[in-house]
């Protein structure tokens, strides 16, 4: 399951399309560096509902 806490770049391997979704959200911090922040750290200072963000990441999950 996807927290604040999950890292950018776990969210990316994990759920396809978890990119363009970030940035219809306006987290677009997610190159290189930003790939080691976690999502509420990439989210800072946007106005982000997080739980509605997880939970759009949570339908695009890999099965495992």
């Amino acid at each position: 399951m996807f927290t604040k806490d999950t890292l950018i770049k776990d969210i990316l391997q994990q759920a396809p399309g978890s990119q363009s979704l970030l940035m219809d959200f306006g987290i677009r911090c997610l190159g290189w560096s930003a790939s080691w922040m976690t999502l509420e750290q990439a989210a800072r200072g946007k106005q982000v509902d997080l739980n509605k963000v997880i939970e759009e990441l949570e339908k695009r999950r890999k099965p495992k």
